[in-house]
């Protein structure tokens, strides 16, 4: 018996971004899961008439995209696309910002046409149901799952650290909604009071002249520094360098980042904001917070008390991997595949 075969298309593949790492990670897991998957990008030209051969022949089963917006642009290139069952992730901003912005109508259709919807934690239920309350029977609820390469922990001499340094780690894109302004203005006010905490920021450059002003208040700052974009194998070995995870985001689809550290023995500190809440208990696995002054102050408290540090890093770790293991969440797609393919 033939493979399903499924046309996976994401909206970023060049840089390392929440959706880059979500396709790879489904492409992986449905390919070795039984599924014929090829993979788009909307920011790559490589593979799209290939794809229209194919889908003149019939050769798909299955279509599957990342994040509502994608899917006009989809149609425009790959008009035959428009008869396969259609799986929508919906990602983060598509709710959270252009469900009420300009794009809106093309949210709301991308919502319409889907035969099911993805979306990462139920806290996204009622701001979907509320708009289009006839979607509702096509939600799904499937978290994203964490899968980190092996990698040894980085040297912290290679970055000029010493033993006893407190590291901080910020994995985030620099761009207005991951709001990365909180953090040095944390770092600010903490460096006072913490003479061996540094903050690292690690992420692609996306908003360019948001990213000149964030680079040039990182001069500025004490024990800051911007390493740029990180290969995501490597990540772990940044993870296993840092004592911290920060997310400082405005709203978020889940804070997959911030997962990956915590996967990783490292407490959190996370904005209080959509998306974040609910993935863990304050003052368990992390703290949550709802100002620079509050991170400042949580970065303090987690610097100057080791047992505290390793104790939530131990509980975030346990909470990563009991909730965000990466088998369930390919199962899920399993199964949701197997609902629109009849077997």
């Amino acid at each position: 018996m033939s493979r399903p075969s499924v046309l996976l298309i994401t909206p970023y593949l060049k840089q390392q971004r929440g959706n880059t790492v979500t396709s790879l990670r489904l492409l992986k897991g449905l390919s070795q899961l039984g599924y014929a998957m090829d993979m788009l990008s909307l920011d790559s030209p490589q593979g799209w008439s290939w794809a229209a051969e194919r889908l003149s022949k019939g050769d798909y089963q299955l279509l599957h995209i990342l994040h509502a917006a994608s899917l006009e642009q989809v149609w425009q290139r790959l008009p035959d696309t428009a008869g396969l069952p259609l799986v929508l992730t919906t990602t983060g901003t598509d709710i959270n910002v252009d469900l009420f912005g300009p794009q809106r109508p093309v949210i709301e259709k991308a919502l319409q046409q889907a035969d099911r919807i993805v979306v990462f934690s139920p806290t996204f239920v009622p701001i979907l149901t509320s708009s289009l309350p006839d979607i509702s029977a096509k939600l799904r609820i499937i978290p994203q799952a964490v899968d980190l390469s092996d990698h040894p922990a980085w040297n912290r001499s290679q970055l000029n650290y010493q033993g006893d340094d407190i590291i901080a780690v910020l994995p985030s894109g620099l761009r207005p909604v991951k709001r990365i302004e909180w953090a040095l203005q944390a770092m600010e006010m903490a460096a006072v009071y913490c003479a061996n905490l540094h903050l690292v920021v690690v992420g692609p450059n996306i908003d360019h002249r948001y990213a000149q002003a964030i680079l040039n208040n990182i001069e500025q700052l004490p024990r800051t520094v911007y390493l740029g974009e990180v290969d995501h194998k490597e990540m772990a070995g940044l993870y296993g360098m840092a004592d911290l995870v920060l997310n400082t985001s405005l709203v978020e689809g889940q804070p997959q980042a911030a997962l990956e550290g915590m996967s990783m023995g490292l407490p959190a500190i996370m904005s209080a904001v959509t998306g974040n809440l609910g993935i863990m208990t304050s003052g368990k696995e992390g703290f949550y917070v709802d100002s620079p002054q509050e991170l400042a102050q949580a970065m303090i408290t987690l610097a100057d008390n080791r047992p505290l540090r390793l104790e939530m890093g131990a509980a975030a770790a346990s909470l990563v991997h009991q909730n965000y293991a990466v088998e369930w969440e390919w199962e899920q797609y399993h199964t949701l595949y197997r609902e629109l393919l009849g077997s």
